[in-house]
């Protein structure tokens, strides 16, 4: 029979009890009055609301950029029609550039404005670059309230 138990100091008979490392718990923080923590958190939710804000606005002019490019070349048009002196319908202008050419649409207002025309300005805009999603809205809302035969084909 073979032992598989060594002898030295390695061994698990002869082995010396070794001390374990103490644990010893962080000293607690002084707390803060509770005038702080509340001006704490909130100072963390304006910020938060702040930048939410910003984002919608930055998502909304995104979602309306197109819109707003497109208006702002007819108005354009328009008026150097009107200051040319044509009474007719105005030319056909074909672009031969196949560059990006919305890259450079700016904001619906300038970031100097106070945030909540900013806001506004943008929730225009979207609406009228978007009209496809108020129609639908209207018309759900109008099959919610009258919920007759003939409103219950709008596609859902």
């Amino acid at each position: 029979v073979v032992s598989t138990q060594s002898t030295g100091e390695d061994s698990e008979i002869h082995s010396e009890a070794k001390e374990a490392p103490v644990w010893t718990p962080k000293p607690p923080k002084p707390e803060k009055p509770t005038e702080e923590i509340i001006v704490d958190v909130l100072e963390f939710s304006h910020q938060s609301f702040v930048s939410f804000l910003e984002f919608t606005i930055a998502w909304l002019d995104d979602k309306s950029g197109d819109y707003r490019y497109t208006s702002t070349a007819i108005f354009k048009e328009r008026y150097n029609v009107r200051s040319n002196g044509q009474t007719g319908p105005p030319a056909i202008i074909v672009r031969h550039d196949d560059g990006d050419i919305l890259e450079e649409v700016p904001p619906s207002s300038p970031p100097t404005e106070h945030m909540v025309l900013r806001l506004t300005t943008s929730v225009y805009y979207f609406c009228l670059a978007r009209t496809e999603i108020l129609c639908f809205i209207f018309m759900l809302l109008n099959h919610t309230v009258n919920a007759s035969l003939i409103s219950a084909f709008y596609p859902s």
